[in-house]
């Protein structure tokens, strides 16, 4: 990844860049892969490295298929959600996913099926949030965390979205709120 001709990180050629976050250097660190498992690990686990190098592995992908597909500074007051391309889901309180060394497959997040297919996506969430749920096909459905159950670290997760046979869940986010001043100066 280049920024303004300054190499951030060396990504093989079939990698990719995930994430990134800002942290204080005494986080700790969550990631999420497809198959719905999550690893968390002390940020001071990953050493320090110069600008051209590859990182150190955060988390155990080498099932075929699996992928890392988020990751997270791990706040034990907010809940991480889940999301499965089939449409379901659930949030988890951060406390039920324990610090452990990186680079391992992590403990399980969400059982999976075949109805349910595997994680679309993941991000830490707090009460009174509202996120977008979005398929392939484009649909958009508009959700208050609220809403979401809370359910313990292995469970199934309930129905969030409803989707057609031929499409699927294929991205979670945040709704950002924008103020009346960030507003005004938009035309059009």
């Amino acid at each position: 990844i280049k920024a303004d001709g300054i190499i951030a990180i060396n990504i093989k050629d079939d990698d990719e860049l995930v994430a990134v976050r800002l942290t204080d250097g005494n986080e700790d660190i969550i990631m999420i892969s497809r198959s719905g498992h999550a690893v968390r690990f002390k940020e001071s686990q990953a050493r320090p490295m110069g600008r051209s190098t590859g990182g150190v592995r955060g988390m155990n992908v080498a099932k075929k298929g699996n992928e890392v597909i988020a990751m997270a500074v791990a706040k034990d007051d907010a809940d991480l959600l889940v999301v499965t391309q089939g449409g379901y889901g659930k949030r988890t309180p951060m406390s039920e996913y324990p610090v452990k060394g990186r680079g391992t497959m992590g403990v399980l997040t969400i059982k999976l099926t075949d109805k349910k297919g595997e994680l679309a996506g993941a991000l830490m969430v707090h009460p009174g949030e509202e996120l977008l749920f979005m398929s392939q096909n484009g649909m958009v459905q508009r959700t208050r965390v609220d809403e979401i159950s809370q359910y313990k670290r292995a469970a199934q997760g309930v129905r969030l979205m409803n989707i057609k046979d031929d499409d699927c869940v294929s991205a979670v986010a945040r709704v950002m709120e924008s103020s009346d001043e960030d507003v005004e100066g938009v035309d059009g």
